[in-house]
């Protein structure tokens, strides 16, 4: 089930689900956190999480990361101008989509 608001970051949309413990008993839970292109709704064509490759092939982008906490995204910019995906518990690196950089748009100025 989708647990917070979605974050967005140039063309790429994120959210984070939480899957429950097998065990009812059990406490704890899983959250896995998505990068998907909103206009598809498909994975995206860039790697979105900047430390996570496939195993296989480094070429595979991987569209979901599993991140501690339960729940809640916080997207924020580091000194350097990188930006990352927090939880309560830990940050990720991510990417926006390359050509979500710069300028999008321009109109010209007629005289």
């Amino acid at each position: 089930m989708v647990i917070e608001d979605m974050v967005t970051l140039g063309r790429t949309l994120f959210f984070q689900t939480l899957v429950p413990n097998a065990d009812p008993c059990a406490s704890g839970v899983e959250t896995w956190t998505y990068a998907v292109d909103p206009q598809s709704g498909g994975r995206t064509l860039h790697h979105a999480f900047v430390d996570h490759r496939s195993s296989n092939n480094a070429d595979t982008v991987i569209s979901a990361i599993r991140q501690d906490g339960e729940g809640g995204l916080t997207l924020g910019q580091t000194p350097d101008s990188k930006y990352e995906l927090c939880t309560g518990l830990e940050c990720k690196k991510v990417f926006p989509d390359p050509s979500s950089l710069g300028r999008q748009s321009w109109r010209p100025i007629v005289e």
